[in-house]
C-alpha cells in the first residue's frame, strides 16, 4: 500500500523504502501530477488534455505531451506499475485500492461528521511550502484545495465547541483548540475569553487576546474590533465574568453582507419560522399513525446521535405564533407543503395561488407560492420566464412584511442562483436565512446545490447530509444527498443511499430513474435495464418496458440501452415538434447515452440557448464525461457564463 501524506509535509512512502520521497518523484511537476490524480474532484480518470494545460501550459504540443510521459513513467516507476490507471490515448487516474491518502481520509470523516477523526488527522496545511513554477492553473487549484481543507477543519472544530457547550473544561478545550485553528476568528476569541474569565483564569483570558492582537498585527497591520478590545480592558480591571449564555462564535452566527430590499422595519418573530420542518413533521405525523395501524414503520433512519435533537424538535414544532392563528390559511399552507414534499409540484403551487388570492398578505403563502413556481420551473412544469419573475416579486412582498421570514431570502436566493447566476449574491441571501434559522434543512439543501454550482462536490454532500439530518423523514432531501454523491462520482455511497429509500418506498418512482442512471455511471448496463424497465412501466410505457427484457450479457443489456435512447429521442423530437416544450438537456443526456458526440453538442449547445436549469450539472453529470476532453467542450463551458470549476478535472 502507498502512503501519500500531504496534511503539512509533503511524504510519499512505499513499501520497503528508506526515503520520504521515491526516486524520481522528487521533481516538483512530478509531485503535482500525483497530487492531482488523488484529490481532484471528481474522482476518478482525469483527461491528457487535462493535464497537459494543467502543468505544461506554455510547452508546444509535442514537448507537453513528452513532458507527461515521462511524468507518468516516473510515477509507475516509483510507486509501482499498477498505481496509475491509463485508458487508451485520453485519460489518466489512480488506483484508489493502492493508496492511502490523509486528506482522502479527511474528506471522508469530514463528509460521514465525523468530528475528532477529522481533527485528529490535520497536521497543516495542504502540501505546506509545497510550489510549482510556470503552472498558474495547478498552483490556483493548489490553493483552492488548501482553503477547502483549511475551512472544513475550522468548521469542523468549532461544531466540536458547540457540542461542548456548558460543558466547564470540555468547552474551554474546545474552543481554544478551534480558535488555534482559526486564529483571526475574533467572536471566537471573545468567547474563549469570557470563558476562562468565568473560570477564574484572568491572565488566560488576556493572553488569549493578546494572540489575536499579535495576529491582527502580522497579517492584517490592524487592531482588533472595539468590542474585543473593551473587553480585554474590562478583564483587566475587574473580576471574573460570567458567561452569557448565548454566546457564538463566527461560525454560529455569519456576518452576512447587506442585501437590499431588506426592511428593518418588519416585526422579529419570537420563535423561528419553521414552515418547511412543520410541515414535514405534520406530514411524517400523519404518515406514522397510518403504518403504526398497519404494523409497521415507515422510516429506517435516524438522525446521528450529536445531532442537536432537542433543539430541532423545539424548532420543528413551532412557527410565529401570528402565523397559526389563522387556522384557514395554516391549514392551505400545510397541505400545500405535503404536496411539494410528495413531489407534486403544480397541486403544490395551484393550492398556494388558491391561498394567496384569499389572503395576499399571508407570508408564508406568499414565499411557499414563490418556492412553488420554482419547483414547476425546475421540473420544466411552466414556463421559466414566468416563473423566475414571480418568484421574485412574491419573495420581495414576503421580505418587505417581514424581513425574518428566512424561506423568502432562500427564495431570492434561488433566482439569482438559476435565473440570473448571480452567485455572490444568491450566497449572501442564503448566509441571510442561515442567519435567521440555522436549523433549517432547506438552508443546507440550497446552499448544497449552490457549491454543486462551484464544483466543490465534498462541500455539497457534506450540506446535503446536513439537511437530511435535519429532517432524515424527507425523501425530497435524502434524494438531494443520493443525486450530489452521483454528481460527486461516489457511486457506491449514492447507490447505499437510493437502495435504502427504495427499500422504505418500492413505489417511489422517481427513485427508478435515478437507479438506472447510476447504474449506467457504474458500468453495470443490466442492472440499468432492469430499472429502466421499471421507470417506462410506472410511466405507462409497456411497450418501452417489454422491450428492456432481462438479459445474460453486459453487451447485451447495452444494446438494449442504446436502443432505448435512439427510442427515447425519437419521442422527444416528436414532441417537440408537435409544440410541446421539450428540455434540451433531456435531448442532450439522451444523445450522451448513445456516445454521439456531434448531437451531445449540438444539444448541449442549445441548453444554453434555452437557459435550460440542467446546464450546471452537465459540467458533473458521469453521462457527459466523454466530452471533457474535446476542445469544443471547454469552449462550450466559457460560453455557460458559470464560475469555473474550484476544483479542476
Amino acid at each position: 500500500m502507498i502512503e501519500l501524506r500531504v496534511l503539512g509535509v509533503l511524504e510519499v512512502r512505499v513499501p520497503d523504502a528508506a526515503d520520504a520521497l521515491p526516486p524520481g518523484l522528487t521533481q516538483p511537476k512530478r509531485l503535482a501530477l500525483l497530487l492531482y490524480l488523488a484529490l481532484a474532484e471528481p474522482q476518478g480518470l482525469h483527461s491528457r488534455d487535462r493535464l497537459l494545460a494543467l502543468l505544461w501550459p506554455e510547452a508546444d504540443a509535442e514537448s507537453a505531451r513528452h513532458s507527461l510521459r515521462n511524468a507518468l513513467h516516473a510515477l509507475r516507476r516509483g510507486l509501482g506499475e499498477d498505481a496509475i490507471v491509463l485508458r487508451g490515448h485520453a485519460w489518466v487516474g489512480i488506483d484508489a485500492a493502492a493508496i492511502r491518502c490523509d486528506a482522502l481520509e479527511l474528506r471522508a470523516h469530514l463528509a460521514a461528521g465525523e468530528v475528532d477523526q477529522s481533527l485528529a488527522l490535520w497536521r497543516g496545511d495542504l502540501a505546506a511550502g509545497f510550489h510549482v513554477s510556470g503552472a498558474p492553473d495547478f498552483e490556483r487549484w493548489l490553493d483552492d484545495q488548501r482553503e477547502t481543507f483549511r475551512g472544513s477543519v475550522r468548521r469542523a472544530a468549532w461544531r466540536k465547541a458547540d457540542e461542548a457547550r456548558g460543558k466547564g473544561g470540555f468547552e474551554i478545550d474546545a474552543v481554544r483548540r478551534a480558535v488555534r485553528l482559526d486564529p483571526g476568528n475574533e467572536p471566537g476569541v471573545r468567547r474563549l475569553m469570557l470563558l476562562l474569565s468565568a473560570a477564574g483564569d484572568r491572565g488566560g483570558a488576556l493572553d488569549a487576546y493578546q494572540e489575536l492582537a499579535d495576529y491582527f498585527t502580522r497579517e492584517l497591520e490592524a487592531l482588533p474590533s472595539s468590542e474585543t478590545r473593551a473587553l480585554a480592558a474590562t478583564l483587566r480591571t475587574s473580576g471574573p465574568h460570567p458567561v452569557p449564555p448565548d454566546i457564538r462564535h463566527a461560525e454560529s452566527t455569519p456576518l452576512v453582507p447587506p442585501v437590499e430590499h431588506q426592511s428593518s422595519a418588519a416585526p422579529v418573530s419570537s420563535g423561528r419560522s419553521r414552515w418547511g420542518a412543520l410541515a414535514r413533521a405534520g406530514i411524517a405525523l400523519s404518515l406514522t399513525v397510518i403504518l403504526v395501524v398497519a404494523g409497521r414503520p415507515l422510516f429506517s433512519g435516524r438522525p446521528p446521535a450529536t445531532a442537536p435533537q432537542p433543539e430541532v424538535d423545539r424548532a420543528v414544532l413551532r412557527v410565529p405564533a401570528r402565523y397559526r392563528t389563522d387556522t384557514s390559511a395554516y391549514s392551505s399552507y400545510l397541505r400545500a407543503l405535503s404536496l411539494r414534499f410528495r413531489f407534486k409540484f403544480l397541486a403544490s403551487r395551484d393550492t398556494l395561488i388558491a391561498l394567496v388570492d384569499r389572503e395576499p398578505l399571508y407570508v408564508p403563502g406568499l414565499y411557499g407560492l414563490a418556492h412553488a413556481w420554482i419547483f414547476s420551473a425546475l421540473n420544466n412544469l411552466t414556463d421559466p420566464g414566468e416563473a423566475w419573475s414571480k418568484v421574485d416579486v412574491l419573495a420581495r412582498r414576503a421580505i418587505a412584511l417581514d424581513s425574518t421570514a428566512g424561506s423568502a431570502w432562500l427564495a431570492l436566493a434561488s433566482q439569482h442562483m438559476y435565473a440570473t447566476l448571480d452567485l455572490p449574491r444568491a450566497r449572501a441571501e442564503i448566509e441571510q436565512a442561515r442567519a435567521l434559522d440555522p436549523l433549517d434543512p432547506d438552508v443546507a439543501g440550497m446552499l448544497s446545490v449552490w457549491h454543486r454550482f462551484h464544483g466543490q462536490m465534498d462541500s455539497a454532500v457534506i450540506e446535503a447530509k446536513r439537511a437530511h439530518e435535519l429532517d432524515p423523514t424527507s425523501l425530497f432531501f435524502n434524494r438531494l444527498l443520493g443525486k450530489q454523491l452521483y454528481f460527486a462520482h461516489r457511486f457506491e455511497e449514492s447507490h447505499a443511499v437510493y437502495r435504502a429509500m427504495l427499500h422504505d418506498h418500492p413505489d417511489w418512482t422517481r427513485g427508478y430513474v435515478d437507479m438506472a442512471e447510476l447504474f449506467r455511471a457504474m458500468g453495470r448496463p443490466r442492472d440499468a435495464v432492469e430499472w429502466l424497465s421499471r421507470t417506462r412501466a410506472a410511466a405507462g410505457d409497456t411497450i418501452g418496458s417489454a422491450l428492456l427484457a432481462p438479459v445474460a450479457s453486459d453487451s447485451a443489456a447495452q444494446r438494449l440501452l442504446r436502443a432505448d435512447a435512439r427510442r427515447e429521442i425519437k419521442r422527444l423530437l416528436q414532441e417537440s415538434a408537435a409544440g410541446t416544450s421539450v428540455p434540451a438537456g433531456r435531448i442532450a443526456a439522451e444523445y450522451a447515452n448513445l456516445g454521439d458526440t456531434t448531437a451531445t453538442f449540438h444539444w448541449i449547445d442549445s441548453v444554453l440557448t434555452q437557459h435550460d436549469s440542467y446546464m450546471p450539472q452537465i459540467r458533473l453529470d458521469p453521462r457527459f464525461d466523454f466530452l471533457r476532453g474535446d476542445a469544443r467542450y471547454r469552449e462550450w463551458e466559457k460560453r455557460s457564463g458559470l464560475p469555473a470549476l474550484a476544483v479542476l478535472r
